[in-house]
């Protein structure tokens, strides 16, 4: 066992040294062409299971015959939902360069653009799939009242990790609002959001009825998919299952 998992953990390594890249010097991702395609997938990560970021639903995707974008969240303390590292909007603006460059300028002509991922990955994909107008998010069981979801004891330091000082119901609230005001700044928009969830678990009531209700509010067009399931930790495998049926 342990000589199959250092085999695997070689390919790994080689994988990522062959895709891996740096945008301006601090921001990691892969992009991986498809013989000219005129699809883009963009795919964001979740909290880590460890303290280590991970790119997620590479495995997921390895068969999808499309371009993939794979951005790793390394900012903060786990992760900054792509957004705030110190209380500044660096990791916000690094993203949205990468994926202007990528769409609009180095990725040619894609009829379609989707971005997906689960939990915090979720929430940034709806969060930039607006911001660019993609053809489709697909986001499984994600946060959409950001400071709540991070307002428990042992989140302090991803809060702290993003915001620049420890969390306080002012910082708290100032990150409860990002996403509710990017749906009302992209009210009407045309990118169908594609949301997966469970009512049996906690994030159903703390947040997707509210994400659901502004979806409505601000007439942007979604579809919802609904499994069954108790910990917000499972969404990953009925999000992966998912996603192979929907880019077979």
């Amino acid at each position: 066992m342990n000589i199959l998992y250092q085999i695997s953990k070689i390919i790994r390594t080689c994988y990522f040294r062959l895709y891996e890249r740096t945008w301006q010097g601090r921001l990691r991702y892969m992009f991986i062409k498809n013989n000219n395609s005129k699809d883009l997938i963009v795919v964001f990560s979740g909290f880590p299971a460890g303290d280590k970021p991970v790119y997620n639903y590479i495995r997921t995707l390895k068969e999808v015959k499309a371009d993939k974008l794979f951005i790793l969240d390394d900012f903060g303390y786990r992760g900054s939902y792509y957004l705030k590292e110190n209380g500044c909007d660096k990791p916000r603006e690094l993203c949205k360069g990468l994926l202007e460059r990528i769409i609009k300028n180095g990725g040619g002509n894609y009829t379609s653009v989707y971005m997906i991922g689960s939990s915090k990955g979720g929430t940034a994909a709806i969060y930039y799939g607006l911001e660019f107008n993609a053809t489709a998010v697909y986001a499984g069981a994600c946060q959409y009242y950001i400071g709540d979801y991070l307002s428990r004891k042992e989140f302090a330091p991803i809060v702290e990790g993003m915001m620049g000082i420890l969390p306080n119901q002012n910082v708290l609230s100032e990150l409860n609002a990002i996403m509710p005001n990017q749906l009302k700044c992209h009210s009407g928009a045309s990118t169908i959001i594609h949301l997966l969830y469970s009512k049996d678990e906690h994030t159903y009531q703390e947040h997707t009825l509210g994400l659901l209700t502004d979806l409505q509010k601000y007439d942007i067009p979604y579809t919802e998919r609904i499994e069954h399931f108790t910990e917000h930790g499972d969404v990953g495998k009925f999000f992966s299952e998912h996603l192979k049926k929907v880019f077979k």
